[in-house]
């Protein structure tokens, strides 16, 4: 046993031993071999006689191959080459060397090339770039970049057209930016129609002030001037509106150029009415009209056969509390709960912040939900999101049970998107088609 481990640690020396020598036989070999010649293909003459006259004190020399490739990348880097490789022969102890590279191009210049409005100034960091080593993602950056100087400027509707050309001999690539950017002009006024004379005097005072805060106007921009109108009104508690393409009137300084001095938008407006309520007065059903104070059952108030939207205010002091619109009611209803509902509001009042009211539920309700603050949602109505946060629909539908005798409906409104069989089992009724109630006789 032990003459066997003997034995195979004698054959393992002696083949290390051959391995060492073939190293060092290799190593001696490669040092030992002058370099013979030196041929480079992917280079311009120039460049290729630059590099040789720096490597002529290696030839003839005894040099490593992976030496000289690790001094040519160093030289190369320098030089901004990229790609490189070399590829070595030995013949009859002679070293040869064929090195294939490329050349990285330098970005020459950037040229713009405007199509309706000149005297734009682009940004100056991006003519730093010239000069520079060029690369694949700097036409894209270029063209955001500028895109993004114009908005600055207040151009809009920008488009832009990047093309690239190479020149050869020069070794430069160049980057052409056709663009086309929406003109500026002077806002001249705004007219709008369709409104009773003195909120339209109103309206077009504060619409005059939000639109001069910005002096100069792109034509581009008049389709988006009527979205905002459109939001506009319905902030202001108007439904159904309808705004025709405005019509833009504009003065011509030269022929064969359009550059008008002055824009002015007329648009036409149809919305629905507004009415002020000025008194309200509601009677309740017979069953409980002996639990009422006798002011309460003076008379009784329906609102009017209504074909349009319909904005109905009642002031109770400062600030005003404002029942939403409600489209298409072509039956007359009668709400026995809206006066009750607008004095606990109007209680409320000091309690709840500006312009976060909650419709047709009772304080000790409002306490368990939040309001919805999103300019989108009409003022005065719970955010379903909210709604469902707070309490799940069943635990919803056990607080109600015990009010129906407050309320004989819970408004939701329909952006709140609840179904049918959700909304009526909160005792609640579609928003565009509401149960008829018969009138108290």
């Amino acid at each position: 046993m032990q003459f066997l481990r003997m034995k195979t640690a004698l054959l393992v020396c002696i083949f290390l031993s051959f391995l060492f020598s073939l190293y060092s036989f290799e190593s001696k070999a490669l040092n030992g071999i002058p370099i013979s010649s030196i041929r480079i293909s992917g280079l311009y003459n120039y460049k290729e006689s630059y590099i040789k006259n720096k490597l002529q004190s290696k030839e003839n020399k005894p040099y490593s191959a992976s030496i000289l490739n690790r001094d040519l990348k160093r030289l190369y880097r320098t030089k901004r080459f990229y790609n490189i490789a070399v590829y070595s022969e030995i013949k009859e102890g002679q070293l040869s060397l064929n090195l294939i590279c490329k050349e990285k191009p330098l970005l020459g210049r950037i040229l713009w090339t405007v199509r309706g409005k000149d005297n734009i100034s682009f940004p100056s960091h991006l003519k730093q770039l010239e000069g520079k080593i060029f690369k694949d993602d700097m036409v894209n950056l270029i063209k955001e970049e500028t895109i993004l100087a114009l908005k600055k400027q207040e151009y809009v509707d920008t488009k832009i057209f990047a093309k690239t050309f190479f020149k050869k001999e020069k070794n430069l690539y160049f980057i052409e930016l056709s663009i086309q950017a929406g003109k500026k002009y002077k806002f001249g006024s705004v007219k709008v129609n369709g409104l009773h004379a003195s909120f339209e005097k109103l309206l077009s005072e504060e619409m005059q002030e939000r639109f001069f805060r910005f002096e100069m106007f792109s034509l581009y921009r008049a389709k988006l001037a009527k979205d905002y109108l459109q939001d506009y009104f319905i902030e202001k508690g108007f439904k159904d509106v309808e705004i025709s393409p405005p019509e833009s009137s504009y003065k011509v300084a030269k022929a064969g150029f359009f550059t008008p001095e002055q824009i002015s938008l007329n648009f036409r407006v149809k919305t629905g009415k507004r009415y002020f309520l000025n008194g309200l007065s509601l009677s309740y059903p017979e069953t409980r009209k002996k639990s009422i104070h006798p002011e309460y059952n003076k008379k009784r108030i329906y609102l009017p056969d209504l074909r349009e939207t319909y904005l109905i205010q009642k002031t109770f002091g400062k600030p005003s509390i404002n029942l939403r619109p409600y489209r298409q009611i072509k039956d007359r209803i009668y709400f026995n709960n809206l006066r009750n509902q607008m004095i606990r509001e109007a209680r409320l009042l000091s309690k709840i912040e500006e312009n976060e009211y909650i419709f047709s539920l009772e304080p000790k309700t409002i306490e368990l939900f939040q309001t919805c603050k999103h300019p989108s949602i009409p003022k005065g109505f719970l955010s379903c999101t909210e709604l469902r946060k707070e309490l799940n629909l069943k635990n919803l539908q056990k607080l109600l049970q015990h009010r129906k005798r407050y309320y004989k409906q819970i408004l939701i409104h329909k952006s709140y998107k609840l179904s049918n069989n959700e909304m009526q089992k909160l005792g609640a009724y579609h928003f565009v088609g509401f149960k008829k109630q018969e009138k108290q006789k």
